[in-house]
């Protein structure tokens, strides 16, 4: 069947967006909880920090696809894309954890001592490479727990590449191997999640339903998707154990992908042709992309925060200005770190013609 990539109404869009950015202030805010204040494993909170990677990991696979088929892009430009927006806030934020990790762990050691893990160099290293995930390891820096997800997004997006772009069948299947015997089973359990999103996109317009059953469908599906966030039991593991590791519920991750992705169906087919306040859509695009940055930039500063900066974790008024300060350094990092996106995307595309070049004369 011939995929239909079609361009993304600005509701969905906006949708989506609204999507990411309620997945990432999850993320910020539950480990807030689970570092403030020790959460107990298995609570609401604890449930909703995972699957709201699961939510990105989705999303993930629907805008990718949107952003690389309409726009027919080749494998240069798919490469260029794809690695500036990683390094654009990876290598930053690796920088950033290292730093509040040095200072943090001289004026604070017992704090810092709970999250030692050995070999942090090694775990540097790794992470800059998306190898944080690889075969039922979790190697990520001790206080970046979240990176653990660039080490199966990073597979995802080299995988799906490889699909699209090359062309000989030969070549394509070769090459899916050796991807699949390094990126491991950890990663390719939660790339059905991925998928989701990619077969939402190219596939979503193909199963036509009437806007009136749309809208009713939806917000019955919110429900049902809001509750198996919060609580669907895990199955058939507790995320973050061995062996597995965060792929350890990957049953109820499946679920709840797919139910994820019949919402965002229902949505684009119920709300497609509504029109969004240009100025509401402006500002919730602008926090949408900054939480890559939000991502990865909070851990290391919550830990740090509660380390070394003294400030009373049972007043609301102090907990909620730390809060917010720690979310003006996130975004002003952000902004600083993703303007220097183009530079990046340059950089790659001379790296991608310097061994083009070199392939060429031998």
């Amino acid at each position: 069947m011939k995929i239909l990539a079609v361009p993304m109404s600005q509701p969905t869009s906006f949708f989506l967006d609204g999507l990411r950015l309620m997945a990432a202030f999850s993320v910020f805010f539950g480990h807030a909880i689970t570092i403030w204040y020790h959460e107990i494993p298995g609570s609401p909170t604890s449930h909703l920090l995972h699957r709201s990677v699961i939510v990105f990991f989705v999303l993930s696979g629907y805008v990718i696809t949107h952003s690389t088929l309409p726009k027919h892009l080749d494998a240069r430009r798919y490469v260029q894309a794809r690695l500036s927006r990683l390094y654009s806030v990876l290598l930053p934020a690796l920088a950033l954890t290292l730093f509040l990790q040095i200072i943090g762990t001289a004026l604070n050691p017992a704090f810092y001592q709970h999250y030692e893990r050995s070999y942090d160099a090694v775990r540097y290293a790794l992470a800059a490479f998306f190898l944080q995930s690889l075969w039922m390891t979790n190697t990520c820096p001790p206080t970046n727990g979240p990176l653990w997800s660039l080490g199966y997004e990073f597979w995802y997006y080299a995988l799906f590449g490889v699909a699209v772009m090359v062309k000989s069948v030969r070549w394509k299947i070769g090459s899916l191997l050796v991807l699949v015997l390094i990126c491991g089973v950890n990663v390719l359990i939660l790339m059905p999640n991925w998928l989701m999103g990619v077969g939402c996109y190219c596939y979503g317009r193909r199963l036509p339903i009437s806007t009136k059953w749309a809208r009713a469908c939806f917000w019955f599906m919110m429900v049902v998707v809001v509750s198996a966030v919060f609580f669907l039991p895990d199955k058939p593991f507790t995320p973050g154990a061995a062996p597995l590791f965060f792929s350890g519920a990957f049953l109820t991750d499946l679920l709840i992908g797919l139910f994820l992705m019949v919402l965002i169906w229902l949505f684009d087919h119920a709300f497609g042709e509504a029109l969004v306040p240009g100025r509401l859509e402006a500002g919730v695009r602008w926090f949408a992309d900054h939480t890559f940055s939000l991502y990865l930039y909070h851990f290391p500063l919550l830990c740090f925060a509660v380390a070394v900066v003294p400030f009373d974790r049972g007043s609301l008024i102090q907990t909620g200005t730390m809060l917010g300060l720690i979310l003006l350094i996130i975004l002003g990092l952000g902004v600083v770190t993703e303007s220097k996106r183009p530079l990046w995307r340059a950089f790659f595309g001379r790296t991608w013609d310097f061994f083009a070049n070199l392939h060429l004369k031998r």
